[in-house]
């Protein structure tokens, strides 16, 4: 029998898509790991919660558009990748590694933050730096409405005091 305790599909959805873990899930809703891997399965989304943790990270300061084909764009990839080495993800390759350290390095040695212009055909560019930017990898755009960052994405996007090897 189902377990009732677990919310509808979209809203299971929207929580896999964040990078929620099953234990996450089922504490959050009083239920078991085992309905809500069920629902996983049944609803075909992979665990992938480096992946979708950087995404949603990402998604906190743009709005990538798919139609143009922006989310596949080299720079945005190695963001993701070097975001998922920020979160510990020790499933990366040797390669994608090598890639993430390649993309903080330029960034500290060119003194730059990447951009995204969703008007730009290539969508991503490297500009240079400015103090609002402070630590950030990324140039986040206008603050929200209530003149606030997401704290968590804001760490994450960061460069870390030490360059990572």
């Amino acid at each position: 029998m189902p377990d009732y305790k677990l919310p509808g599909d979209s809203v299971l959805s929207e929580r896999f898509i964040k990078g929620k873990t099953d234990e996450e899930i089922a504490e959050e809703y009083g239920c078991s790991r085992q309905a809500v891997n069920l629902a996983r399965n049944r609803l075909k989304y992979t665990r992938r919660p480096y992946s979708n943790r950087a995404n949603s990270l990402i998604g906190a300061v743009w709005r990538v558009q798919t139609s143009t084909g922006h989310q596949d764009e080299n720079p945005i990839q190695v963001l993701r990748v070097w975001v998922r080495l920020r979160l510990g993800d020790d499933s990366l390759s040797a390669r994608q590694r090598t890639e993430a350290i390649n993309f903080e390095a330029r960034i500290r040695r060119e003194g730059t933050v990447l951009q995204y212009d969703p008007s730009n055909s290539k969508g991503f560019s490297y500009v240079q730096r400015e103090p609002q930017d402070g630590r950030l990898v990324v140039r986040w755009p206008a603050l929200t409405s209530d003149g606030v960052r997401d704290p968590e994405a804001e760490k994450y996007l960061s460069l870390p005091d030490a360059p990572t090897s």
